[in-house]
């Protein structure tokens, strides 16, 4: 695709791939190590390239720095029900590799964008898989128009030694019918099947609040 820097695109095979994290650098100037790089990552080296086969997602090794970046389009979209005095808050997200990160933030259905999905399909499909709820009507839209909002670059949660930058188109359903229950365990597949449900990529649990 023409790219001026080191890129794995959708075009590049897993064997690139490697070579481009082998080549890339940690904050304090060392060589990723890929084996220390599986241990400590809450997913694998795998996941990461068959993000950028189905995804709209790159991989990119700065050629001054020789960090490693993670470039991709997103969605994220708000959903509430006006009817009820409730907030949903993500408390926990599990990892195959047995890694579990607590949080407490607003929940939000965050969706990397396949290639070729627009915003829309993108957030539709992400409410359908992750909550099985699909707005009607005027439930949904988008807060902005055009490219979105740019993330600020921050450190991988789920990469060891990698860099993300996000572009995010933002949006919210708000819909009478949304209740999801106190607590939920949803399902994110990501590239995989879910004919399996052992194989969800990740777990996220969102807790009940009542705001009155």
């Amino acid at each position: 695709m023409g790219y001026l820097i080191p890129t794995i695109d959708h075009t590049s095979s897993y064997e690139d791939f490697l070579r481009l994290m082998s080549a890339g650098k940690t904050k304090t100037g060392k060589l990723i190590n890929l084996e220390a790089f599986v241990r400590n990552s809450a997913k694998t080296l795998r996941d990461l390239y068959e993000e950028t086969q189905q995804r709209d997602v790159i991989v990119q090794r700065d050629p001054d720095t020789c960090r490693i970046h993670r470039i991709s389009q997103n969605v994220t979209i708000l959903v509430s029900n006006p009817e009820i005095f409730t907030t949903w808050l993500e408390v926990e997200r599990a990892y195959p590799s047995g890694k579990r990160i607590k949080k407490l933030q607003e929940f939000t259905i965050r969706e990397t964008r396949k290639r070729g999905e627009t915003p829309e399909e993108c957030a539709l499909r992400g409410l359908q898989e992750e909550l099985g709820f699909v707005p009607i009507g005027d439930e949904f839209k988008f807060w902005e128009e055009g490219g979105g909002e740019i993330i600020s670059t921050y450190d991988s949660t789920v990469y060891r030694d990698v860099e993300t930058h996000v572009t995010t188109l933002r949006g919210e359903v708000i819909s009478t019918r949304f209740s999801p229950g106190d607590l939920v365990v949803m399902k994110d597949f990501g590239s995989k099947s879910p004919a399996n449900d052992n194989e969800a990529w990740v777990e996220t649990t969102i807790r009940a609040f009542s705001t009155q």
